[in-house]
C-alpha cells in the first residue's frame, strides 16, 4: 500500500527548477506576466510533463477496465491556472520536476558539475513512477505476475523498493523487458483474409500434429534400435548354436533402421511444411500492408516522419518491422500528433522562420504551425528561445534614456513590450500588481511614490518581421540546435549548425561594439597617460 504523502506543488517544482538554475525562489505564480525565468521553468515543467505523459500511464489512459495499453492517452496540463492537475500523481510530478530541472540547467548552463541532481537520481524517480505504474495496474503488472525465474531468486516489491540505485536501475530494467514480453499479447489482426488466415491456421495445427506423431514414432524407432543392438550382442556372445537368434536380431536392427530412416523424413517434411505455413501467414499481413499503401487507404512512416522522429523510430528502423508493428507504430503517432500538434497561430513570419528551422534539421517545409507535432514544437521553442535572446538586449531592441512619466497615484508604468527596465538614477524593479507592471523604487519600498518624469534604458521585445534579418538566421540556428538535441536523427549532418552559431556570436560582438558609445580612452589610466583630465600639459 503507498505511503501516503503531501504532494508537491508547482510552485514547489518551479522553485526546485530555479535552485537549479542558480536563481532566487519565487513566493506565488499568481498575477500577469512572470519575470523571465520563472516563465522559462513553467514552459520546461509543462513541456516535460507532455513528453512523459504523452508514453501513457494508470492516471491518463481513459478507460473502463483496469488496465488498457490501447486506451486513448490524455495529456493532464500540468500550468493550468498555475497549479498541478490533480490527475498527476506525486510519482509523476517529482520525476517530471527532476528532470524539468536537468533539461533547463542543460539548456541554459550546460555544466553536469553544476547539476543539483544526478542522472541515478532521474533514473530513481523514474524507477519509483514505474513501481506506481506496476502496483495501480490493478494487477496485470504487478510483480507477482512476474515469472516464477523472477521469483524464485526474492525479488518481491519490498526489496525492490529497499535497493540501491544500481540494483533499481537494474530490476527496472529486467521487470521492463518481462512487462514488454507479457505485453505480446493477441495483437489486432490487420486488414487480411480471414478465411485465408483461418485456413493457414488450421493448416499450422494439422503439420504440428503430424510433426508430434512423427517425433513419437522416431523415439519408438529409437528404442527398438537400441532393444536390437542389445540382442545382437548377446546373440554373439551365445554359441554357434545362437547364430540363427542373432540373424533375427540383426533384420529386427535393420527393420528398425528402416523404420527410423522414414520417420526421420517425415519430420523433416512436418516441420518444412509448418515453415511454409509460417510463411504465407505473414506473407498474407505483409500484402494486405502493402495493397492499403497503393490503394491509399493505409498511412505510411513519411506521414508521420516527424512524430517518429520525436518518438526515436528511424525510416529505416521502421521499414525493418513486421506489418502489424507498423499499424501499432503508426497509430501511437497519430495519438501524437492529436496531443501536441495544437498551435493555430497564423504570424506569416512565424512560420517561415518555423520553415527555415525545419530546413537546418533536414525536414519537409509545412503548410501551418499544427501540420505535425515538430512543427508546433517547433514555433513554441522558438518563441521561448527569441524571448530569451532579445531578453541580452541588442543594439535594436535597447533604447538609451526613454522617458517614464508617472501618473496621477504616483505610480510609472513598464511598457507592455519592454523586457526590462533600467532607471539611469534610482534602484528599481518590476512589480505585477492586478496584472500591470508598475516600477517598484527599492529605496523608497513602493511602487506609488513617484512625482515626475525619469529616464530609463529600456530592452524592448520587437516582433520577429521588426528584427535584422542576422538576428533571425541567429534565432533559427540556435532554435535548431536545441531541436536537433532533444530530437535527433540518424543521417542528419548537423556539424556545420554549431560551427554557424559561432560565427553569428561573432558577428554580433563586432556590431555591438561597433553600436557601442565608447573607445579606449575611456579607460581612466588610458585617459591620464595622454593628458586628458590633468591640470597640466604633457611636456
Amino acid at each position: 500500500m503507498p505511503t501516503t504523502t503531501i504532494s508537491t506543488t508547482l510552485l514547489e517544482s518551479v522553485n526546485i527548477v530555479l535552485a537549479n538554475l542558480g536563481e532566487s525562489p519565487v513566493n506565488s505564480l499568481s498575477g500577469g506576466a512572470l519575470p523571465q525565468q520563472v516563465s522559462l521553468a513553467l514552459n520546461t515543467i509543462e513541456e516535460v510533463s507532455t513528453d512523459i505523459q504523452s508514453k501513457g500511464w494508470w492516471f491518463n489512459q481513459q478507460t473502463a477496465s483496469a488496465y488498457d495499453e490501447t486506451a486513448d492517452i490524455v495529456i493532464h496540463p500540468s500550468s493550468a491556472a498555475n497549479v498541478w492537475s490533480s490527475d498527476i500523481p506525486e510519482e509523476a510530478r517529482r520525476y517530471i520536476t527532476i528532470r524539468a530541472s536537468r533539461i533547463a540547467q542543460t539548456r541554459l548552463i550546460g555544466s553536469e558539475e553544476l547539476q543539483k541532481f544526478s542522472y541515478n537520481e532521474e533514473l530513481v524517480s523514474l524507477a519509483i513512477l514505474q513501481q506506481a505504474h506496476v502496483r495501480n495496474s490493478n494487477g496485470v503488472l504487478d510483480f507477482t505476475a512476474f515469472p516464477v525465474e523472477l521469483r524464485s531468486l526474492g525479488m518481491d516489491e519490498v526489496m525492490f523498493l529497499q535497493g540501491n540505485v544500481e540494483e533499481k536501475i537494474g530490476t527496472l530494467r529486467l521487470g521492463g523487458e518481462l512487462a514488454t514480453i507479457a505485453k505480446t499479447k493477441a495483437e489486432t489482426e490487420l486488414i487480411v483474409d480471414q478465411e485465408a488466415l483461418v485456413t493457414q491456421q488450421a493448416l499450422t495445427e494439422t503439420e504440428e500434429t503430424l510433426k508430434r506423431t512423427a517425433e513419437k514414432d522416431l523415439l519408438v524407432a529409437q528404442e527398438l534400435k537400441v532393444d536390437a543392438e542389445k540382442l545382437l550382442v548377446d546373440a554373439q556372445a551365445t554359441t554357434e548354436g545362437s547364430q540363427q537368434t542373432a540373424l533375427g536380431a540383426q533384420a529386427t536392427k535393420s527393420t528398425a533402421e528402416g523404420t527410423l530412416a522414414t520417420n526421420q523424413a517425415a519430420l523433416v517434411t512436418a516441420q518444412k511444411d509448418q515453415l511454409i505455413a509460417q510463411t504465407a501467414i505473414e506473407a498474407t499481413a505483409e500484402k494486405a500492408f502493402f495493397d492499403g499503401v497503393v490503394a491509399g487507404t493505409q498511412n505510411t512512416y513519411r506521414d508521420f516522419a516527424a512524430e517518429m522522429r520525436m518518438m526515436g523510430v528511424q525510416e529505416a528502423q521502421f521499414q525493418g518491422t513486421p506489418a502489424y508493428k507498423k499499424v501499432e507504430l503508426l497509430s501511437d503517432a497519430t495519438k501524437l500528433r492529436t496531443s501536441t500538434a495544437t498551435e493555430t497561430g497564423s504570424d506569416a513570419t512565424e512560420l517561415s522562420e518555423v520553415n527555415k528551422v525545419m530546413r537546418f534539421i533536414g525536414e519537409r517545409p509545412v503548410t501551418s504551425l499544427n501540420s505535425n507535432s515538430l512543427a508546433s514544437e517547433c514555433v513554441r521553442l522558438l518563441r521561448d528561445t527569441d524571448r530569451e535572446l532579445q531578453g541580452r538586449g541588442w543594439w535594436f531592441n535597447t533604447e538609451k534614456d526613454v522617458e517614464l512619466t508617472a501618473n496621477g497615484s504616483g505610480q510609472i508604468t513598464v511598457p507592455t513590450d519592454a523586457l526590462s527596465v533600467e532607471l539611469n538614477a534610482y534602484a528599481t524593479r518590476i512589480k505585477t500588481v492586478g496584472g500591470v507592471r508598475y516600477l517598484y523604487d527599492l529605496k523608497e519600498k513602493s511602487y506609488t511614490s513617484w512625482s515626475d518624469t525619469v529616464k530609463a534604458k529600456v530592452i524592448y521585445q520587437r516582433l520577429l518581421k521588426d528584427t535584422p534579418s542576422k538576428y533571425l538566421e541567429y534565432l533559427n540556428v540556435r532554435v535548431a540546435i536545441l531541436l536537433t538535441e532533444l530530437y535527433p536523427q540518424s543521417g542528419v549532418d548537423i556539424q556545420r549548425l554549431p560551427k554557424m552559431e559561432l560565427e553569428l556570436r561573432a558577428y554580433f560582438k563586432d556590431r555591438e561594439f561597433d553600436e557601442a558609445n565608447y573607445s579606449v580612452f575611456d579607460n581612466y589610466d588610458a585617459a591620464s597617460r595622454i593628458g586628458i583630465n590633468r591640470n597640466y600639459d604633457l611636456a
